[in-house]
């Protein structure tokens, strides 16, 4: 598959791409709060898959990216908490 055809299919999911609504209910349960959230990333099952993906895809690029991909993947959920913590929300993200 050559670099063209990569960009192409690369830019085609990007426009298809939606909302993946994958946090929903969580204000119905009793157990929601400040402790549920900050512990979600951690055992989450969402996450930790996340997680694992990044990790297994990190170690096929090269070095510089080897170890940037995860310091990027923890500065975005650092960023994404600091958001949510000041009341910000992303479009189309719900409440």
């Amino acid at each position: 598959m050559n670099q063209t055809t990569k960009l192409l299919m690369a830019a085609g999911l990007l426009l298809t791409a939606t909302t993946a609504a994958a946090h929903t209910g969580h204000g119905a349960h009793a157990e929601s709060g400040f402790l549920s959230g900050l512990l979600h990333p951690m055992l989450g099952l969402d996450h930790l898959l996340a997680m694992a993906a990044i990790g297994f895809w990190s170690v096929r690029q090269s070095k510089l990216m080897k170890n940037a991909t995860p310091a990027f993947v923890i500065g975005g959920m650092v960023v994404g908490g600091a958001r949510a913590w000041g009341g910000s929300h992303w479009p189309g993200g719900g409440a």
